[in-house]
């Protein structure tokens, strides 16, 4: 069974430092989900399973309060979230810098 916590923690640890501060580039933004993209094809997850760790990304962004995310960000971060996971690019406004604070809630049902 694939540990998504485990590849959620080990995929953010290295972006730590570009995180401190409550935001991250559209560019931080992009590796970090493309690195957990990569770690669940790595560790042997099925389609399913990804759409299962994007889909709890995805809620953490829609459930993040609106003082933590514009409406501007949560929508960028959607977007560079899904396009790490689908590989079809989507323009995101380059000089957004999204806050961290979603990231907490990420909560996962495996």
């Amino acid at each position: 069974m694939i540990d998504f916590q485990q590849i959620f923690r080990d995929t953010i640890a290295p972006f730590n430092g570009q995180l401190i501060g409550g935001s991250g580039s559209v560019s931080i933004w992009n590796g970090v989900f493309s690195r957990m993209r990569a770690r669940l094809e790595n560790d042997g997850a099925s389609r399913e399973e990804c759409q299962q760790f994007k889909d709890a990304i995805g809620r953490a962004i829609n459930d993040a309060r609106a003082n933590e995310l514009t409406d501007e960000e949560r929508t960028a971060l959607r977007d560079i979230l899904s396009s790490a996971f689908d590989g079809i690019v989507r323009q995101v406004p380059g000089r957004l810098a999204p806050k961290a604070n979603f990231l907490n809630g990420v909560t996962f049902s495996n």
